[in-house]
């Protein structure tokens, strides 16, 4: 490290040291006898959960849980994340874009030229102020459990980023037993942390989603200071590949998807509609390539293709089921009444390949992949193109990718105690709206700035309320880059740059999902003056975030990036 940069380092260090100083003394003079107690705060993020995979937004999948705070809450149709998790994660935390909050693409597969520059450090860098800092700094005991994803040493582990108390997964994901079997042979062996310090094994009976609610409930009952609330970061593993569940869990949806993704997809945008989550005319994206129709599958290919979507959709009703103990032990405690809850997914579902994701066939030599073993410990078993397809409803392609299957989420915000509970927002929103909303929420102030990048969220609180539809004018411009797929929105209008082999284009195309949802009809030869603008946009997005797109092919620690 530089000279310069090592001052600079410790200059933000020393600002954001009496910045906490600050929010600390206001929060503690506000805080005179009879005062009100700041709301608790759940933040929950469910692994690679597609667009209609819960209940309140037209699956079939048994949420009633977290139906159950939909229908205490506000849902959010129109809410964009980063195509993949860390950079999602990055950005939920900081308030910022991933490409000045550290996370300027996936660590594991980072190019040649993008190595050592601003953004891309693979951690939360000094450019953010992290909001459990924040809430911290202003009486709120912070924890954190589940997966981390945003650094991998001690001084970059969530204990270093203002969780008083913190079990964490440090990579992308793992087998989700006590085996603690990597995703890749260069990380054979899952590392978690536990305030910082490195795990050295798991119990016998480990299993994440079970796991993770029991180590925060803990957290609350044995660490908490009753007079202060708090701040719970629940990030769940599932329902990221492997699907795994506990034996007792796996046939809980045994033979209710022989029908097929394509039924399954109609069957869920036919609810969405009804419920209102999605818009009654629309496009529908046609299936992608890398999908085989149904009928064109064997007897076997189906048998086995159904088991995955049956995993996938125990997994899902598992981290209903604990989210409901979570509430459980809030209402036996006597906090849930005094307990905002904000739910939400951190990308698309999960359509891609997955066995080739380390480059070298350590996956096929080293997994079980036998029927009977599907979803067990020792199995490697990931959702596919078709059953992702159907996940994310009407829209083009799924994670990786800067198409709405990719980049659009659904959002629960729910017990702010408001007049609009159970209502559907369709405003356009971004993850980097939750920083100023919890924020709110809390009662704290934003940080100032000095010394680091400006937020550009916008607080949901007044959706929440019923006070307006939007927080955003129709001229807000969104951007997106992974992978050397790029997109951007301003209005209903998105000019996207497909990579891959997915039906990518290479090219820039145009689009109005206002009447093309499902991305269908490139209208940049018929708006010339319109794909101009959007261009421009897309380098102002460029520049003002530091933007590097990635030469030649994007390889990095876990070889090649998704397609």
């Amino acid at each position: 490290m530089s000279f310069l940069a090592e001052c600079r380092r410790l200059a933000l260090g020393v600002v954001r040291f009496f910045t906490l100083l600050l929010v600390s003394f206001e929060s503690w003079a506000a805080s005179g006898e009879g005062a009100e107690r700041s709301p608790n705060i759940v933040l929950v993020v469910i692994d690679d959960l597609g667009y209609t995979d819960l209940g309140s937004f037209g699956s079939e999948i048994r949420t009633p849980n977290l139906d159950g705070l939909a229908a205490d809450g506000v849902r959010f149709t129109n809410f964009y994340v980063s195509p993949n998790c860390a950079p999602t994660r990055s950005m939920l935390l900081s308030g910022l874009d991933h490409h000045l909050s550290g996370h300027g693409t996936m660590h594991e597969h980072i190019s040649a030229n993008q190595r050592g520059k601003p953004g891309y450090e693979g951690y939360l860098n000094d450019n953010v102020f992290p909001l459990p800092g924040l809430l911290q700094g202003s009486g709120y005991n912070t924890y954190m459990v589940g997966k981390w994803h945003l650094g991998i040493t001690e001084e970059t582990s969530p204990a270093n980023r203002g969780f008083e108390k913190s079990f964490a997964l440090l990579l992308g994901g793992a087998s989700h037993f006590a085996d603690r079997a990597g995703l890749v042979s260069k990380a054979p062996l899952a590392p978690y942390r536990e305030d910082g310090k490195l795990v050295e094994e798991l119990p016998d009976d480990f299993y994440s989603t079970n796991f993770y609610t029991d180590k925060a409930i803990s957290y609350l009952s044995d660490h908490r200071e009753p007079e202060k609330p708090f701040f719970l970061y629940l990030a769940y593993t599932a329902a990221h590949w492997p699907l795994q569940v506990p034996d007792e869990a796996l046939d809980l949806y045994a033979g209710d998807y022989d029908d097929g993704y394509e039924v399954l997809r109609e069957r869920r945008m036919t609810r969405a509609k009804e419920l209102g989550i999605l818009q009654a005319e629309g496009t529908v994206s046609p299936q992608a390539v890398t999908v085989d129709p149904w009928g064109s599958l064997s007897e076997s290919a189906r048998r086995v293709q159904s088991r995955k979507m049956e995993i996938y959709a125990a997994m899902i009703e598992l981290v209903d089921q604990n989210v409901g103990r979570l509430k459980g032990y809030l209402k036996d405690s006597g906090e849930l009444d005094n307990t905002v809850f904000v739910v939400m997914s951190d990308n698309g579902a999960e359509g891609n390949r997955r066995f080739r994701i380390g480059g070298d066939d350590w996956v096929e030599r080293t997994f079980d992949h036998s029927y009977d073993a599907m979803g067990r410990s020792g199995s490697y078993v990931f959702l596919g193109p078709g059953w992702a397809q159907a996940s994310t409803g009407p829209f083009r392609l799924w994670k990786a990718h800067t198409t709405e299957g990719g980049i659009r989420a659904p959002l629960i915000v729910s017990g702010t105690g408001d007049a609009n509970r159970g209502s559907i927002n369709t405003g356009l929103t971004t993850v980097r709206d939750l920083y100023p909303t919890i924020a709110e929420i809390a009662g704290v102030d934003l940080p100032s700035g000095e010394g680091r990048a400006k937020l550009r969220g916008k607080s949901l609180i007044p959706l929440t309320r019923g006070d307006s539809t939007t927080v955003h004018g129709a001229d807000v411009v969104v951007g997106w880059e992974i992978f050397g797929g790029r997109a951007v929105r301003e209005g209903n209008w998105k000019l996207t740059w497909v990579a891959g082999h997915n039906g990518g284009s290479n090219k820039w195309r145009l689009y109005d999902l206002g009447s093309d949802p499902g991305e269908t009809s490139d209208l940049s030869a018929r708006h010339p003056e319109r794909l101009e603008r959007m261009l421009t946009l897309w380098e102002n997005y460029v520049s003002t975030n530091g933007v590097v797109l990635p030469e030649g092919r994007v390889r990095g620690a876990w070889g090649d990036a998704p397609e």
